[in-house]
């Protein structure tokens, strides 16, 4: 695919030999050979995207693992701080439980940030961008 922009890119006008060719073909010919090379670029870009949604479905799949680890220990902590609350009338015994509390909170918080990043921002960004060089390239060449 990127092999085909670039070459379209380096040669804007066929050259000499091409260009006898081209025109020593019949119309139907040439819708032909259009046709093939609609078919094949179609075929690239629905590759790409089907590898580019399932690197973007692994990344959300390890996302949500991290933010599933986030909303357990949250819960957990949560439980705990309540549980300190309840026990902080004597002193010794809600000290532990908020520090148990504190340790399991700042570890969700972990959790939660790291996959709040993984999750993706713009789905198929790659492929948007490719099938937006390719119509421009397209608009150049019926231009």
């Amino acid at each position: 695919m990127a092999e085909l922009a670039r070459r379209a890119k380096e040669q804007e006008r066929p050259s000499q030999g091409e260009q006898q060719q081209l025109q020593a073909m019949s119309t139907p010919a040439l819708m032909k050979q259009a046709i093939s090379e609609l078919r094949l670029l179609v075929k690239a870009e629905v590759l790409h995207a089907r590898l580019e949604f399932e690197e973007e479905l692994r990344e959300a799949k390890s996302a949500g693992i991290l933010l599933g680890c986030c909303l357990a220990l949250l819960l957990c902590g949560l439980s705990v701080a309540f549980v300190g609350v309840a026990l902080a009338l004597p002193l010794a015994e809600w000290l532990a439980a908020f520090i148990v509390a504190a340790v399991l909170l700042v570890i969700a918080a972990v959790c939660g940030a790291l996959g709040y990043r993984r999750l993706p921002r713009k789905p198929l960004q790659k492929t948007q961008q490719r099938l937006k060089e390719d119509l421009a390239i397209t608009r150049e060449q019926f231009a």
